[in-house]
C-alpha cells in the first residue's frame, strides 16, 4: 500500500484481462469514466460522493485495456473532510462495465493511505511551512507579542554565562537587579557610601575593621559607624579588593566574572556572522564571543 502526503495527487495505471484468454488485455465494454469507480474510506462503506478530483483516461498510451486514474486528494469540493491525514482508502470498480464479457463490477483497483506511514517534515504540526534554500523560515510576525523582551534576554544571558564560567558550586549569582544596583554604587564617589549600601544590600551583617585569611571579619552585633576611621576605611577596601581578586573555576576573578555578566546583560551586542555573536563590556570594549553550530548549540566561549 503507498503512503502519501496530504494533497498529494495519486495517479496508478491497472488493466482490464480476459481470464479465459491466458489474461490477455482486453477493453471493457465502454471506455471507464470517473463515475466507474468508488473510493472507500478506513474500511468502512463511507464513499467519495462526488468525482470532483477524479481523472480517467480510458484506454491508456494507446494501449487496448490499460488504464490511467488520477485522484487530487486536493480537492475536497462536494467532499468536505473526505481526505484526511492518516486515513486508509480503497479504490473498485463499481459499474455495469464488463470486460470480455465478465463483469469488472467490485474489482479492486488500489489502496494508499495520506500520511500515515510516513511525516511529512514539510508541515509543522500538520500545516505546510515555508522555506528558504531549504531552510524553514521563523517569522517575527508569528512570534507572540512581548514573548522575547529584555528581562527574558537578561536572564537567560546570565545563566549561558555563569554556565560557561563554571561557577563555583556554592556560589549562588545575585539577582540581576541586584547586580546592577551593586554596579551603580560602586561609581559613587564616596567609597564609605558605597560599601555600606552594597552590606544592606546583600543583607551582609555589619562590617568589623579587620581582615582574618585575606577576607572581612563579619559580626552580627558591630554596627557601621557614620564616618569610619582612617584605618577601617583601608581594612574595608582592601577586604572588597581581596575578594573581588579571588579566582573563581576558569581562571576568572570575582571582578572580571561581574564585568562579562554585566556585558551579557546590559552591554551592546552584534553578530559577526550566522554562528558567532559578540558581546562588548559597558564601556564599549570587546568582551567575548560566542560561537554556535547549526543547531543554534554554543560549542565555544572566546574572551576578548
Amino acid at each position: 500500500m503507498r503512503d502519501r502526503a496530504l494533497g498529494h495527487t495519486i495517479e496508478f495505471i491497472f488493466s482490464t484481462h480476459n481470464p479465459d484468454g491466458g489474461g490477455v488485455l482486453v477493453a471493457p465494454s465502454s471506455a471507464l469514466v470517473a463515475a466507474d469507480f468508488a473510493i472507500y474510506k478506513n474500511g468502512s462503506a463511507t464513499v467519495k460522493t462526488t468525482t470532483n478530483g477524479i481523472t480517467v483516461t480510458s484506454p491508456f498510451g494507446s494501449v487496448t485495456g490499460q488504464h490511467k486514474v488520477s485522484i487530487d486528494t486536493s480537492n475536497n469540493t462536494g467532499d468536505a473532510g473526505f481526505w484526511t491525514s492518516g486515513s486508509v482508502y480503497s479504490v473498485r470498480l463499481i459499474t455495469a462495465k464488463t470486460a470480455a464479457t465478465y463483469s469488472l463490477n467490485g474489482q479492486p483497483v488500489l489502496e494508499f493511505s495520506l500520511e500515515l506511514q510516513t511525516a511529512d517534515v514539510r508541515k509543522f504540526g500538520g500545516v505546510a511551512g515555508t522555506f528558504a534554500a531549504g531552510i524553514p523560515e521563523a517569522k517575527v510576525s508569528s512570534i507572540a507579542p512581548n514573548a522575547v523582551d529584555a528581562a527574558a534576554l537578561a536572564t537567560d544571558a546570565v545563566n549561558e554565562i555563569q554556565s560557561g564560567l563554571l561557577l563555583a558550586a556554592s556560589y549562588t549569582a545575585p539577582a540581576n537587579s541586584t547586580i546592577a544596583s551593586i554596579y551603580a554604587l560602586l561609581q559613587l564617589t564616596d567609597a564609605d557610601v558605597a560599601l555600606v549600601k552594597i552590606r544592606t544590600l546583600l543583607a551582609l551583617p555589619a562590617i568589623a575593621p579587620g581582615i582574618a585569611s585575606g577576607l572581612p571579619v563579619l559580626s552580627a552585633g558591630l554596627t557601621v559607624p557614620a564616618v569610619l576611621d582612617s584605618a577601617s576605611r583601608v581594612a574595608i577596601v582592601d577586604a572588597v579588593s581581596t575578594a573581588l581578586a579571588v579566582v573563581l573555576k576558569g581562571g576568572l576573578t570575582h571582578s572580571a566574572a561581574l564585568d562579562l555578566i554585566l556585558a551579557a546583560t546590559i552591554g551592546k551586542s552584534s553578530q559577526p556572522s550566522s554562528t558567532t555573536e559578540k558581546f562588548k563590556f559597558v564601556d564599549n570594549a570587546d568582551a567575548f564571543t560566542t560561537t554556535f553550530d547549526s543547531s543554534g548549540n554554543r560549542t565555544a566561549v572566546s574572551l576578548s
